[in-house]
């Protein structure tokens, strides 16, 4: 299978200044080169996603912003990987069949990685007409739009589009809401030891993410909910475990604020944890900021989902060679 290596927001940045000439690290543009190479061969992809976006659209030079679109989509070759908030439900559903002696129903691996920028929302599209001279042309020139929609420029276009920015840009206050409401909690948490705070989280965890649809599944099979979920705390460990993304938001927001207790929770944590709960399990290399590759090492994510976490472009170099 293809090498998938999950570059940071901050590394596009770094590339895009590279290739801009304003980089001029001689150690840097060794990587440049091998991550060129390595794409350009199609050795490895460099999928980007929609936290990506979320990251770069934010950055109110225009300028600056379009430079990074530019290398990340010819990096990328327009690779998507779609975010684990759409994917998520899926590994419910292997991780409760699993546990019944049932084969898994969703090759997830296969699923989550695309190309076109309709990945970015998550889901496949289709080109349609109402009129009978719409589906002729569709039944003639379908493949071939479908091609110019999904090209490399077409992407640049769109991305680049003032109007598409703005709809990332009003994202970021509930990234904002989001990052309050965590920090309020974790003041109500500041009494409890370190194992009361484990346990309280993962009680919410199942609780919110997991048991609303785990119960419509079950419900739809008939199978009592007994039979998927045990009151034994190490058995349930278990079966987070086997749900990939879940686990390691779960695990991430856990460490995060037992290793730093003293940092107030920032917006970009947020993006920082949803990007790596889809791209540790199903990449081989990922690239994340120093704090959270020790973390995710720490919590041993990263042998647990056979991926290697760096913590920069130079720590890729070394892998790489």
């Amino acid at each position: 299978m293809t090498m998938k290596i999950f570059l940071d927001s901050r590394d596009w940045i770094i590339l895009a200044r590279i290739v801009d000439g304003k980089e001029t690290n001689s150690a840097l543009q060794k990587v440049y080169e091998k991550i060129k190479k390595l794409s350009d061969s199609e050795s490895a992809i460099f999928p980007f996603s929609m936290f990506h976006l979320d990251d770069i659209m934010k950055r109110s030079d225009k300028t600056s912003r379009e430079k990074v679109i530019d290398v990340m989509i010819d990096i990328s070759k327009g690779w998507v990987m779609k975010p684990y908030l759409l994917f998520f439900q899926k590994e419910i559903e292997n991780a409760s069949l699993n546990r019944l002696g049932k084969k898994s129903i969703h090759n997830i691996q296969s699923q989550i990685f695309g190309k076109g920028i309709a990945y970015t929302a998550g889901e496949e599209y289709h080109i349609t007409s109402s009129t009978p001279e719409g589906k002729k042309f569709l039944d003639e020139h379908g493949d071939e739009l479908r091609r110019v929609t999904d090209s490399i420029n077409s992407m640049k276009l769109l991305l680049k589009d003032d109007e598409f920015a703005k709809i990332f840009q009003e994202w970021k206050e509930p990234y904002d809401q989001l990052a309050i409401r965590l920090e309020k909690n974790r003041e109500y948490k500041r009494q409890m030891t370190k194992s009361q705070r484990y346990d309280y989280e993962f009680a919410a965890h199942f609780k919110h993410s997991i048991t609303p649809h785990l119960g419509k599944f079950l419900y739809k099979l008939q199978i009592p909910v007994e039979r998927v979920i045990s009151s034994n705390k190490h058995d349930l460990n278990l079966f987070l475990e086997n749900m990939p993304s879940l686990n390691v938001y779960f695990q991430l927001i856990v460490a995060r604020d037992d290793e730093s207790p003293e940092r107030t929770v920032q917006s970009n944590d947020m993006v920082d944890i949803c990007h790596l709960a889809g791209a540790i399990p199903y990449c081989d290399i990922v690239v994340v900021e120093k704090m959270f590759a020790h973390l995710s090492k720490k919590q041993q994510l990263d042998k647990k989902y056979n991926c290697i976490v760096c913590d920069s472009l130079l720590e890729l170099n070394s892998v790489l060679s």
